[in-house]
């Protein structure tokens, strides 16, 4: 995020021709204004993901030094940085329920030519499974969308 922050505000400020040294978003608002300058759409853009980043790292402060909430910031359009980091594994686990759910108790042979674990000649859907969870866990996300499609050709098969 500190990166991102002073690459970005160096780009900026290169874009307005302005000193690349030592500038904030605060000096180069007040650079536009005092110079009149008029930033290009990609600039605009580029210093309301600075400050969006710079709200998220203020409102991560706040959260790591104090309990109560902040002020102005209850209800807000910017997540803190844990925040996201946390909605990704609720997604994650959200995902990998759904698909226990759906082929929990379903045990069939198999054929794994569509799954890219080592070749198995019969599997079970609790197998599967298994695949997925550890694939998730090594983020081969490749590997659990293959298992996955296969649990759903397999069950889809069940059916018919």
């Amino acid at each position: 995020v500190d990166s991102f922050r002073s690459i970005a505000l160096f780009v900026i400020a290169m874009e307005l021709n302005l000193s690349t040294e030592g500038q904030t978003l605060e000096t180069i608002n007040s650079a536009i204004k005092k110079n009149g300058l008029k930033p290009s759409e990609s600039v605009q853009n580029l210093i309301m993901d600075v400050s969006y980043v710079e709200k998220m790292k203020a409102m991560e402060e706040h959260f790591k030094t104090s309990e109560k909430p902040m002020k102005g910031f209850s209800v807000s359009n910017v997540v803190p940085i844990s925040g996201l980091i946390m909605g990704s594994f609720y997604r994650l686990e959200n995902e990998l329920r759904t698909i226990l759910e759906l082929y929990s108790g379903k045990a069939s042979p198999h054929s794994t030519e569509r799954c890219s674990t080592p070749a198995v000649e019969v599997v079970t859907v609790e197998s599967l499974i298994q695949q997925i969870t550890e694939a998730a866990n090594n983020h081969s996300w490749d590997v659990v969308i293959s298992c996955a499609e296969t649990a759903k050709t397999l069950q889809e098969s069940e059916q018919d």
